[in-house]
């Protein structure tokens, strides 16, 4: 039993997060929570022709922005590449009476999101999702298609300035209802791929994954940008720059020609100094993941994971697949 922290054991502790489990096991945990100032938050939708506007409007909001997103259009090319819309949310400042905890002294809201709609009510629409969901296969692609592109040119005629408030509990959460849709559309999952790059090399790179992943017809369902910024962990996969997530409908005739595709892919993001998320990866070799975090992250893992764990008990697929043969 080791009790960690970044003064006790700094090599440890920045080694262990994001060690994947297989450092050890985690019994208890002390963190730095941040106080939620409000229930809900305001909400602004923000129409972006190409992926170098999208990442300009996140660098004019990331100083004043809570949550801060974009969507692209994966299906949209030529000069409407990389076309999407950018979320900026703020916590509201006012209390709503949406929620109430009941509790002398507290603000509304700021104990207990409470869900007042029935388990019946959403047993019905779990069943009446999976049901729709099960009729559309066959046009989950031309569906998205029109879906997206209505999407976009509503908000660029409609909403650019306009400021939403919503309950911060269904901004954030999926409901059970959008699980039940997505499995039922989607049976087989999807393909994800993540990938994370420093600020100088994303518009570049980013126009290269879709364009690319149009070229060999394979068009992701949805993709979305987000920021990121830099942290001490020895396998971090972040950088000082945004990561492009794209998710690409697995279509079991195909999978192998879409993961030869996503290969190449990696190769570019590594050469552009990129990094990959393991808890979203199903695809990296060793030597790939080497290339990305470098030798040297790689070799002071392991070399920790031989003093701490020198039986090798902690395992996993994604061990065996990414660290495993560096051992041999």
């Amino acid at each position: 039993m080791l009790t960690l922290s970044p003064e006790s054991d700094p090599q440890l502790f920045q080694a262990f997060v994001g060690s994947v489990g297989l450092l050890g096991i985690i019994t208890s945990i002390t963190l730095q929570l941040q106080r939620i100032p409000s229930e809900s938050v305001d909400v602004l939708v923000r129409p972006a022709a190409s992926i170098g506007e999208i990442l300009t409007i996140f660098q004019q909001e990331e100083q004043s922005a809570d949550f801060l997103e974009a969507w692209v259009d994966g299906f949209a090319g030529g000069h409407d590449l990389g076309r999407g819309i950018v979320t900026c949310a703020k916590y509201s400042d006012v209390w709503g009476k949406e929620f109430s905890t009941g509790i002398e002294g507290y603000p509304q809201g700021v104990t207990f999101l409470q869900n007042r709609v029935s388990r019946v009510s959403i047993q019905l629409k779990e069943r009446f999702t999976r049901y729709v969901g099960k009729i559309g296969r066959p046009a989950v692609k031309s569906g998205v298609r029109v879906a997206n592109s209505t999407m976009y040119w509503w908000t660029k005629w409609r909403a650019r300035e306009e400021i939403r408030r919503r309950s911060l509990f269904h901004y954030t959460y999926y409901s059970p209802v959008a699980l039940t849709g997505y499995r039922a559309l989607l049976p087989q999952g999807t393909e994800t791929f993540q990938a994370f790059v420093p600020r100088s090399q994303a518009e570049t790179l980013f126009k290269q994954i879709m364009l690319y992943s149009q070229e060999h017809h394979f068009i992701p369902l949805w993709c979305v940008i987000k920021q990121h910024r830099q942290d001490p962990y020895l396998l971090s996969y972040q950088v000082d720059g945004f990561s492009l997530e794209v998710n690409y409908q697995v279509v079991p005739q195909t999978v192998q020609s879409l993961r030869k595709m996503l290969w190449k892919l990696m190769k570019l993001v590594i050469v552009a100094g990129g990094r990959f998320y393991l808890a979203k990866d199903s695809l990296l070799t060793h030597t790939l993941y080497r290339q990305s975090v470098g030798d040297a992250a790689v070799e002071t893992f392991l070399h920790l994971k031989q003093l701490y764990d020198p039986e090798m008990l902690f395992q996993s697929n994604l061990f065996h697949r990414v660290f495993r043969a560096s051992l041999q």
